[in-house]
């Protein structure tokens, strides 16, 4: 923008429209007419003027023939050549123009700015004045959109603020939320066989899209210096922790956990497959599971099996009905009379949970 309004400033300095340049051109031909006439007159006025030149050579010439003529008798006479000398020094002084020599300064400084520019951009005045014409369109146009930048780095200065706000409050909600946070997802997971495990919410001030500080979660399952959830939590205790997480916040879509059971016995599973059955309520839960008391709670069994089709090997899913309870049986270790008995008292038990 500063290049082409000191373009567009240094043309506008000339002030001359293309038509007022031709006359101007014209005008300064007539001064410069005047201006050589006239040295053209003193340089003949100096050279037949009476100060000196012709004039005083004929003076002295004018002496010499008088005594010439006292000592030969003979005249010679000067007059009628000095007559002609003054009608041609005032024939001289009739030429004489009238002129303002301010006025021819004036005009040959503009003439030197416009030659000047004329080399600098290597065009001719009408095509210069074109081209400032052009310059001053694209100018206006970038100032405008200069306007319409400037409205909105302040409109975005008003909403940084506004998020500067939301994000103070939310950042003041977190951490006043933060140790009922930790001890609700401690108490889950004690209840899911964890029993020693730490849970920690941790802010690191950098600021993202989800407000001023980036939250981690540290996790440790043995009474060890809790560290990132990525580095120390197996597959089981991660559905474990994702499990403890939703208890607090359920999902609305369908969940898969898997080995979320993974290192659970006893009266533990049946505290698991109350917390399972809970969760359910609110949202779809598939849980691969290998603990009769979780998959008591289910409302619905599938079991999977691996087959070989022409030696190819294939997992295949099927629904079990009248004998999901030989399948629950199937997990207490082998299926009989006394395992089916305690497979329909588990269901009996947790139906009502």
């Amino acid at each position: 923008i500063r290049v082409l309004q000191e373009q567009v400033r240094e043309i506008e300095d000339v002030g001359l429209l293309p038509e007022e340049y031709e006359a101007l051109r014209e005008r300064l031909r007539e001064l410069s007419k005047a201006e050589r006439i006239n040295s053209l007159v003193f340089e003949g006025l100096a050279l037949v003027g009476l100060e000196g030149g012709i004039k005083e050579k004929l003076n002295k010439l004018s002496k010499v023939l008088a005594e010439l003529s006292t000592l030969t008798n003979k005249h010679l006479d000067l007059e009628e050549f000095y007559e002609k000398l003054s009608e041609l020094e005032r024939a001289l002084r009739s030429y004489r123009v009238e002129y303002n020599t301010q006025e021819l300064d004036r005009l040959n400084e503009r003439l030197y700015k416009v030659q000047s520019l004329e080399r600098k951009y290597r065009m001719g005045y009408g095509e210069l004045y074109e081209h400032m014409l052009k310059l001053k369109g694209e100018l206006e146009s970038l100032l405008g959109q200069e306007e319409d930048i400037q409205e909105v780095e302040e409109r975005l200065k008003r909403v940084r603020e506004e998020l500067e706000e939301v994000y103070r409050k939310l950042s003041e909600a977190r951490l006043s939320k933060k140790e009922e946070f930790e001890q609700k997802v401690k108490e889950n997971l004690k209840d899911m066989g964890l029993e020693h495990a730490e849970f920690l919410v941790h802010f690191e001030e950098k600021e993202g899209r989800y407000g001023k500080e980036q939250i981690r979660f540290l996790f440790s399952s043995h009474g060890a210096n809790p560290e990132p959830i990525e580095r120390v939590a197996s597959g089981g205790e991660i559905s474990r922790l994702s499990l403890a997480l939703f208890m607090l916040s359920p999902p609305k879509e369908a969940y898969l956990l898997d080995e979320v059971d993974t290192g659970v016995s006893g009266y533990t599973s049946v505290k698991l497959a109350r917390l399972l059955k809970r969760l359910s309520k609110s949202t779809q839960l598939i849980v691969i599971t290998h603990l009769p008391a979780v998959a008591s709670v289910a409302d619905k069994h599938f079991t999977t099996k691996k087959v070989i089709k022409e030696g190819k090997p294939y997992i295949t899913v099927e629904e079990l009905r009248e004998n999901r309870l030989e399948e629950i049986a199937r997990l207490m270790g082998v299926v009989n009379e006394k395992t089916l008995m305690g497979a329909k008292a588990l269901m009996e038990e947790l139906r009502h949970v």
